[in-house]
């Protein structure tokens, strides 16, 4: 887990003191390739600033779960994920 902050860290400038709660682990089998997510939550108070390296990204948004169903074919599995924790 100490990855995963140092990661979002690294990706995003948060810098994460609250805990992370384990959320599952979801296995997606496709014939060209396998994801394995480790899921986590985390509760915030306040929306965080979020910064980005912009030679690294050219944006990022939050979404809703329910709206975040709208764009999870772009990751194979993350609908199911999305419905499991979410909804």
């Amino acid at each position: 887990m100490q990855a995963a902050v140092r990661e979002l860290k690294e990706e995003t400038s948060l810098d994460l003191e609250q805990q992370m709660i384990p959320a599952g682990k979801y296995y997606v089998r496709y014939p060209e390739f396998d994801y394995i997510f480790h899921v986590f939550k985390l509760k915030f108070t306040e929306m965080p600033m979020v910064e980005t390296n912009v030679e690294e990204h050219s944006g990022y948004k939050w979404f809703k779960p329910n709206e975040a169903l709208d764009t999870a074919n772009l990751i194979p599995g993350l609908s199911e994920i999305i419905r499991a924790n979410y909804l």
